[in-house]
């Protein structure tokens, strides 16, 4: 990897560049892998110790796949400093003078290393944390260790393909509302039709079946609507709890037993 830099503008000077990175920790991080070019944008820290001109230190979320190429190539990590343009009119001969963008970056380059284990990821949050929430008036802390916290962090990880069994449920609720149609057909005023026009999962075809038919009164039609309001917001709770504990750090679609988990750890 090159970048073009002209002479009088390079700097070899340790320090500036540490304080450079320091002040301006959002980072952009490349790795070319399998012929295309992974880039996150990560917070990171540098740290003096650990190589020559020491160790760039953060964290990459577990579903993001940048981090499975950590050893394929090295990779480049660029700090933007301040950057402004530059305007010929502030010049005394504007005249002869051209604009331009002065900017100030940090190029680093090196291999990408996973942590080892839960308690070097739990060391690497916990400097994360303690580097921007320090100058606070009343700074967060990473809380002691726990299995929600632990799944957070992203300990626990399992095989992928067993996901495929969250998608049962869903599928077989429309297709029991298909096989239901041809009864809510026969007697739309029933008590079954009206029953199961008002469950949710199985209102938005069976009620409008029976509003086509002329079968189902107003109070009838408001109540399914309410239902199915209050299940949407019912679910989105669910599914951001969910979320929030398992599938942001595990980055995998999860099983029936570890939703249940999940929910329990919320």
């Amino acid at each position: 990897m090159t970048i073009y830099v002209p002479a009088h503008f390079a700097t070899d000077d340790a320090d500036a560049l540490a304080r450079l990175m320091r002040d301006h920790p959002f980072a952009t991080v490349i790795t070319p892998a399998g012929g295309e070019l992974h880039v996150s944008h990560l917070p990171l820290l540098h740290v003096p110790e650990g190589g020559p001109h020491g160790t760039l230190v953060g964290h990459f979320a577990r579903a993001n796949p940048h981090w499975q190429h950590a050893g394929d190539a090295e990779s480049l990590v660029v700090f933007q400093g301040p950057h402004a343009y530059v305007s010929p009119s502030w010049y005394a001969a504007p005249g002869r003078m051209v604009p331009t963008w002065n900017y100030a970056a940090v190029h680093a380059h090196g291999t990408l290393v996973p942590v080892a284990g839960d308690a070097e990821a739990r060391a690497v949050l916990a400097a994360l944390v303690e580097r921007f929430e320090g100058a606070r008036a009343a700074p967060w802390r990473l809380p002691t260790p726990s299995p929600q916290h632990d799944a957070m962090v992203g300990a626990i990880v399992s095989n992928e393909d067993d996901g495929q069994q969250a998608q049962m449920p869903i599928t077989m609720t429309f297709m029991v509302s298909m096989v239901v149609s041809s009864l809510v057909i026969e007697n739309p005023t029933g008590t079954l039709a009206t029953v199961l026009s008002l469950v949710p999962f199985f209102g938005p075809s069976l009620m409008f079946l029976r509003i086509t038919m002329e079968a189902a009164p107003a109070w009838q039609i408001a109540l399914s609507i309410t239902l199915m309001i209050g299940t949407i917001i019912g679910a989105v709770w669910l599914a951001s709890k969910i979320y929030r504990v398992g599938v942001l750090m595990y980055g995998k679609r999860p099983t029936i037993p570890e939703l249940i988990k999940w929910l329990r750890y919320s």
